[in-house]
């Protein structure tokens, strides 16, 4: 008997289920494992099993826990269940707040306040620095340290435990930061977000009555996204069913892909060491994608090791084959899939319905490029557009001064990045001085020793920037803009501001502002007379968007990791470049590389009806070139794909690779034919030991010729091309 008297019938809508989708439903004792495929209706079978659970009158609804990862995910399940019910489930939640309600109750047992503050990022980090200026350290540390404290966390690691967990004999200092950061955090009565999870757990693995009072309240436990969960959350979960042992989780090891935060892909695939009773349930039939991009996606990461299994299919059409692009350099892959955007959108396909992933966040910005030139509207997901993120303004800052010491605007931004010691209060009194005398607060600057009442620590500062803006006065004319642009980065102090903030987990900085010399670089070679005057007007223009309404049709463009749990009907995969995908880092590690793979898996499902994968012959990153076209292409069946590029000649244009060999790259050539002429400075190779590199330098011709070159690996090595076995990319 139902404990709902209004709750709606489901014997109808569970005939609406497939067989496996049924069976996961309607095993409603002890553990269960759905192992859910792409696009597998996993989400259906969570909200139908609790809407069953309690229509059958198995559990009432306070009494079902079910936690997922993000509140969107939250919110749509629990819609979807009262939909079905007619009542609400109060603990549909994510992991946060489920602790987070719970310690309101619990907290005073291990000596918080029922009223906890919680600390945001902000708050963290100034927590941080007060104790790293104690300890006579650098606050620009701050938010590596925090990122140390964060991974520890994740782990159950108390901060007496960090130096002996610690990799790096470096980092075992961090043990001490944190044990003052968790005692002035207590002492606030206030958790961080990590903490909300880590005294979630204490208060359970603790407090035998408040675990047993939690164990009592849940007699079924459902768990979203199983593959993403953490040390933590796996150890949380264990305790909260430990009783009633009726844990239901749903995944897919085949798309984790967040080890590098700290999930664990061993909790999906131990599952049932823990619980040996485990019922598993494959969903493998896809409501999503055509055949032919399941048996691509299924192909690729089968090559994993580490993974349970299965084979998606669909009942729907086998598909187009997956088409797959050859570009010269970034520029004009850009181009390339901006015109078939266009081409899409002629025959009648939504913009809506497009999008174009990628590895970096650095890699929008030549697509952006290509679909501002074609008036094509799009949204970039997980951030600002290029030309308007904070480390690109504050590089086009200094750029903008230089071209017009007027913009009063680019020079009061560039005064505090990176921060001289020039107040607000010392900035007020240049201005002043100017201001009598009719002259330019810059001019001002260059006669700062004259002004009264200037600190000295100012006054040093201002004459630095003053001899930098007269260095690069004198260098501008005599070198090629995009290289301009690189000494203006250095120069200034912002590569060293963007390095360490990238080191202190703010990813992408320096690679971003780097980025925008290699957009002058592109500029310079549709433009070769163009000045930094032109190159500032073009993007000037192309950085005003106020004509796109976001509300209207816009392709997405995002990376790979952003589209987790979307789908479109046509999707483009950019940028498949060994060591941009997968990134070169994860190349000497199995399991890393692994997990590139099952993101690679995850872009390509995210597709309904057209998969158009690209990569460049060169692509201008970090002063670098990369130009093997990714192992993941090879990993696709020959059948599967469609070709065509630089690489291919005329006739094998259009045709699958079943007909052509792929080639690793074009104009390959043996260092032995005509060494001499092929190997010169900038020249892209291919070292059977070392991987690829760029030669950055030659020294002596013939057999005697020696090698200065560049690797992947960040190495540079001195090498004897006659002995060297050396394969010769481009030259």
């Amino acid at each position: 008997m139902s404990f709902l008297t209004d709750a709606k019938p489901l014997a109808g809508l569970l005939d609406s289920l497939n067989p496996p989708q049924k069976e996961a439903v309607l095993t409603t004792e002890g553990p269960v494992l759905v192992l859910a495929g792409a696009g597998s209706g996993k989400t259906r079978v969570l909200t139908f099993r609790i809407a069953h659970l309690i229509s059958s009158g198995l559990a009432q609804p306070h009494t079902v826990l079910a936690v997922t990862f993000t509140n969107k995910a939250a919110g749509e399940m629990k819609e979807r269940v009262k939909k079905l019910l007619g009542v609400s489930v109060p603990w549909v939640t994510t992991f946060h707040s489920f602790c987070a309600r719970m310690l309101r109750d619990e907290a005073p047992a291990i000596g918080y306040p029922s009223g906890f503050s919680i600390y945001d990022e902000e708050d963290s980090q100034a927590v941080i620095k007060k104790i790293l200026n104690s300890f006579g350290r650098e606050s620009k540390e701050a938010g590596r340290v925090l990122g140390k404290i964060s991974d520890a966390k994740s782990e159950l690691v108390e901060p007496e435990d960090f130096a002996a967990w610690t990799k790096s004999p470096m980092d075992r200092w961090v043990g001490e930061a944190y044990r003052s950061y968790q005692k002035e955090l207590l002492a606030a009565g206030a958790m961080d977000f990590d903490d909300l999870l880590m005294k979630a757990h204490q208060v359970l693995a603790d407090q035998a009555d408040i675990l047993a009072r939690w164990q009592g309240r849940f007699g079924y436990i459902l768990v979203d996204e199983y593959q993403d969960t953490n040390f933590a959350q796996y150890r949380l979960l264990k305790l909260l069913a430990g009783r009633h042992r009726n844990l239901f989780v749903v995944g897919d090891d085949d798309q984790s892909i967040y080890g590098w935060r700290g999930a664990r892909l061993s909790n999906i695939l131990d599952f049932e060491k823990d619980f040996p009773e485990t019922k598993i349930v494959r969903l493998e039939q896809n409501y999503r994608s055509t055949q032919t991009i399941l048996s691509a996606a299924s192909a690729v990461v089968a090559k994993n090791r580490l993974r349970k299994g299965k084979s998606l299919w669909t009942s729907g059409e086998a598909g187009e084959k997956l088409f797959c692009y050859q570009a010269a350099d970034e520029a004009e892959e850009g181009f390339f899939i901006a015109q078939e955007v266009e081409q899409l959108s002629k025959k009648g396909v939504t913009l809506s319905q497009i999008a174009v992933l990628y590895r970096t966040n650095a890699q929008s910005r030549a697509l952006e490029d290509a679909f501002r030139y074609r008036a094509l509207s799009y949204i970039l997901v997980g951030g600002v557009r290029f030309y308007q993120r904070k480390e690109v303004k504050d590089l086009l800052a200094y750029l903008k001064f230089m071209e017009n010491p007027g913009d009063l605007v680019a020079f009061e931004r560039l005064l505090s990045v990176p921060s001289r010691g020039i107040g607000k209060e010392s900035l007020k009194k240049i201005t002043e001085w100017a201001n009598v005398r009719n002259m330019s607060v810059y001019d001002a600057f260059k006669k700062v020793s004259e002004i009264e009442g200037v600190s000295t620590k100012t006054k040093n500062g201002v004459a630095g920037l003053v001899k930098f803006f007269d260095q690069m006065s004198g260098l501008k004319p005599r070198l090629p803009l995009n290289e301009f642009i690189l000494r203006v980065l250095e120069g200034s102090g912002l590569a060293e501001l963007f390095g360490e903030e990238d080191k202190a987990d703010q990813k992408g900085r320096l690679e971003n502002a780097q980025e925008l010399a290699a957009a002058a670089y592109e500029f310079l070679e549709r433009n070769p007379e163009g000045t930094l005057s032109d190159f500032l007007g073009e993007v000037a223009l192309l950085t005003d968007l106020d004509r796109w309404d976001p509300a209207t049709s816009a392709v997405t463009l995002m990376t790979l990791h952003q589209a987790k749990g979307l789908e479109f009907e046509t999707v483009f995969l950019a940028g498949l470049e060994e060591g941009l995908f997968p990134l070169s880092r994860t190349l000497s590690d199995p399991a890393e590389l692994e997990e590139e793979r099952r993101l690679f898996y995850v872009g390509l499902t995210r597709a309904k009806k057209k998969v158009s994968l690209s990569f460049c012959s060169r692509r201008h990153r970090f002063g670098e070139t990369f130009n093997l076209p990714s192992r993941f292409l090879d990993e696709i069946p020959a059948n599967l794909v469609k070709r065509e590029g630089l690489a291919y000649p005329e006739k094998y244009r259009g045709r699958s690779i079943a007909d052509k060999p792929f080639p690793r790259a074009a104009n390959r050539v043996r260092s032995e034919d005509s060494i001499s002429t092929r190997l010169r400075t900038g020249s892209q190779i291919l070292h059977p030991t070392f991987g690829q590199g760029q030669v950055l330098a030659t020294e002596g011709e013939g057999e005697a010729l020696r090698l200065w070159v560049k690797f992947s690996s960040g190495e540079t090595k001195k090498l004897f091309a006659k002995y060297a076995s050396l394969e010769v990319l481009r030259y």
